[in-house]
């Protein structure tokens, strides 16, 4: 990106306008003004900038212009050794404003000194107070301030830079925190008045009632709140290897407002040197409402591959279908495949209690929600075996049966039960069964009162279930092409593992070969049902051939200069997703920047489906439809061979058709993207190095905002699921460059990256980085 010199300030800072977007920069190296002065132009990823900002809209340029007009570069320049003291102590990136707001401050500050003027501030003792380790860098800063203009700055100037040095570091606006210290003197002024007290200056009483006052104004000002959070605030000002200080939250749990953190002793700080602030045991986080998290079922879908490899090479005969001959393929066949076969039984039979137990670890991240959820699907279980014989009005000969649903349903009660009485205290009496250990007993409890009601309304629901089943079947090719359409446009909401899971373990009844009924397409296909498969079928040719073949359309149609770099990511994705059927890092490459082409990629996957159900190919897959799963399960498929011509038709589509419409409609695809205002904003270098920059998870880190910005972290097969607190202090760029194939927006701070497979190994890297 070309950048317009518009005007040189001092020695260090250079006011320049975007060719391209109109847009303005503030441009800050060392000596920047002297390398520039006399160029009418620069690049913008010119190495002797240091740090750039873009102006937000023409007042700003305007305030930028008057001020720079009259500014000392002296003022410059001990503004600009300031904010490299401020980076020093608080690596990561700073508020862009302290760039203008700081030299502007001094010069008036000095303006005021030379003149004779007093300089007061009302608030300096709660300052003191409030920001210590801010106001101890605002003292060493007032101090530079005095020696290079041989003036004496006042201890009540320092207090007043300290606000510009938090307003830096916290992205609050300094306005703001003039206006909380006003209302704070003045509710200490009525708590005085009122009560009938007097706190004296300085007092650890005065501290404490500073430091509630301000996190509670700074709370109704902005969520989620800016300031370190406790955790933090006590590791930054007391190290003290956890003496003093006993948790009562572990890592991981949701909080809620109110509830105590850590229990702490006064007297053992005090006694380690360290000055005694009160810190506030209230949660620095709003509660967070029960919401569903639909990536919690893959913690048990991820059992399906092994079960359908082990299903696979159980079904194979050895002598005939790979021939090993009679001595090696009938050993085979006779005391290793009957084994391979039931250990695939014990996955496929005990699915619901699988979901039970994953979802509850998946939504709780504890082993004993996991025991709670086994719990409830066993009472749950024996509940609805007991039900047919007490209420008349159901047959005896009734079965109810919940299938995978009723795992999925004792697992979520697990998880809500272990976030709401975990931490429960009891009598002293009942001591023995507080915190974890009422879990598992109050989950029973509820499963009793709630599998009851259950089983009285089940029956009939359980009837809607089998008709709907046996309607959407009944329509063939159609309801097929309709089930793939709805699954590829609920990929951007993560509601797909929701419908899939009513289809692949819920629709569709079989009674297998030891007279057991199962449910669903999958599960039905894998007990040797015939014609089990239409819900899965369709995906095969899409995943094997199309999307690989959309790969090649995208990397054709990337800037020649871009072409190469295009090339590295989306032939490894093609790869994974002829292989293993893994498609989000391909699919989400295109999804956001041409919604177009992904509706048609939706749509044709339709087709796809309908196309396979016409030809009678049926297919299954125990984890996606790539090639692995196509070969292991190709003894239980039907008219397997007829998937490869579709699919290389398909192929032939989707390169063709992507192409067209990339170059007919100009598709920001990857690779033909403008350059984006922030394409050339590296990562900020302190940020990477304090997440040790030299992994990729470090990196990773630091381009979703570092440690302080992430709430919570977790991840599914494909995705990096974030609760942040700032989403736009992410880098998309800089992700998109370490690998990301696209970056989505939940909000409330929900944001997912999607990085392929790596997902849930970076996940583990980023929290040991934490």
């Amino acid at each position: 990106m070309m950048l317009q010199v518009e005007r040189v300030v001092g020695s260090n800072i250079v006011l320049a306008r975007s060719h391209q977007n109109t847009k303005e920069y503030v441009l800050i190296g060392k000596g920047l003004g002297f390398a520039f002065k006399g160029e009418s132009t620069v690049q913008a990823d010119d190495p002797r900038i240091e740090k750039r900002f873009r102006l937000e809209d023409r007042e700003e340029w305007g305030q930028a212009q008057e001020l720079m007009k009259d500014l000392d570069p002296n003022v410059i320049d001990i503004s600009d050794r300031i904010i490299r003291l401020i980076t020093d102590q608080f690596p990561g990136k700073l508020n862009d404003k302290i760039y203008l707001a700081l030299p502007s401050h001094i010069q008036f500050t000095l303006y005021r000194i030379r003149n004779g003027m007093e300089i007061l501030n009302p608030f300096l003792m709660e300052t003191k107070l409030s920001f210590p380790k801010e106001f101890e860098i605002a003292s060493e800063a007032a101090a530079m301030i005095g020696e290079a203009f041989g003036v004496e700055v006042p201890e009540d100037e320092a207090g007043f830079l300290t606000y510009h040095v938090y307003s830096s570091v916290n992205h609050v606006p300094v306005g703001q925190l003039v206006k909380v210290s006003n209302v704070i003197s003045k509710l200490q002024s009525i708590i005085e008045e009122e009560g009938g007290v007097r706190f004296e200056q300085g007092s650890l009483s005065q501290a404490r009632l500073m430091i509630h006052l301000r996190f509670s104004m700074e709370r109704l000002y902005q969520q989620p709140m800016t300031a370190p959070t406790f955790a933090q605030y006590v590791q930054n000002e007391y190290p003290l290897k956890g003496q003093g200080f006993t948790p009562q939250v572990q890592t991981g749990d949701q909080v809620a407002v109110g509830q105590t953190l850590i229990e702490f002793d006064l007297n053992a700080i005090a006694s380690a040197g360290y000055p005694v602030i009160t810190p506030v045991i209230v949660a620095n986080a709003a509660e967070q409402p029960w919401e569903s998290h639909p990536e919690s079922l893959m913690l048990p879908v991820a059992t399906l591959p092994a079960a359908g490899i082990l299903q696979g090479l159980g079904l194979l005969n050895y002598e005939k279908d790979i021939p090993l001959g009679p001595v090696i393929g009938g050993f085979l066949n006779q005391y290793v495949a009957p084994f391979l076969n039931e250990g695939a039984g014990a996955i496929f039979g005990n699915l619901a209690l699988i979901f039970a137990i994953g979802v509850a670890i998946g939504l709780a991240g504890d082993a004993v929600a996991a025991l709670s959820a086994l719990i409830a699907y066993m009472v749950l279980i024996r509940i609805l075996g007991a039900v047919p014989g007490v209420f008349g009005y159901i047959p005896d000969d009734v079965k109810l049966d919940t299938g995978v649903l009723g795992g999925i349903f004792a697992g979520l009660l697990a998880a809500y039960m272990y976030k709401k009485y975990h931490n429960i205290k009891l009598p002293d009496w009942l001591g023995f069964f507080s915190g974890k250990r009422f879990v598992p007993m109050v989950t029973a409890g509820s499963m009793l009162v709630l599998a009851i009601l259950i089983g009285m309304v089940w029956s009939p629901i359980q009837d809607a279930i089998g008709a709907f089943g046996t309607w959407i079947v009944g329509f063939g090719g159609v309801g097929s092409m309709v089930f793939m359409i709805a699954n590829r446009l609920l990929i951007p909401l993560g509601l797909h593992h929701v419908l899939n899971s009513i289809a692949w373990f819920q629709i569709g009844d079989y009674t297998n070969a030891a007279g057991e009924v199962v449910h669903g397409d999958l599960t039905r296909f894998f007990n040797g049902d015939p014609t089990a498969g239409m819900f899965m079928s369709g995906f095969f040719p899409i995943m094997m051939f199309a999307l690989p073949a959309a790969a090649l359309a995208l990397i054709h149609t990337a800037r020649p200069e871009k072409r190469k770099m295009v090339a590295s990511i989306f032939i490894g994705a093609a790869v994974a997703s002829f292989l293993t059927g893994i498609t989000e890092p391909l699919e989400f490459s295109f999804m956001f920047a041409a919604p177009l082409l992904y509706v048609v990629h939706a749509i044709l996957t339709g087709a796809a489906a309908l196309i396979m159900y016409l030809l009678n190919v049926k297919l299954g897959f125990a984890f996606s439809a790539g090639l692995i799963d196509y070969l292991v399960n190709m003894k239980l498929s039907t008219n397997p061979l007829l998937m490869i011509p579709v699919g290389l038709a398909f192929a032939v589509v989707y390169y063709f058709l992507f192409r067209f419409m990339i170059v007919k409609f100009n598709l920001k695809t990857p690779g033909r993207e403008d350059d984006a205002d922030d394409a050339d904003v590296p990562t900020d270098a302190s940020a990477v190095a304090a997440a040790s920059a030299d992994t990729k998870a470090g990196k990773v880190l630091a381009g979703i905002g570092g440690t302080n910005n992430i709430e919570s972290i977790d991840a599914c097969i494909t995705r990096l699921r974030l609760v942040v607190r700032d989403d736009k202090a992410i880098n998309d760029q800089a992700l998109k460059q370490l690998g990301a194939s696209g970056i989505m927006r939940l909000g409330g701070g929900a944001v997912q990256v999607i990085f392929g497979t790596q997902s849930e190994i970076l996940k583990d890297e980023i929290k040991k980085l934490m």
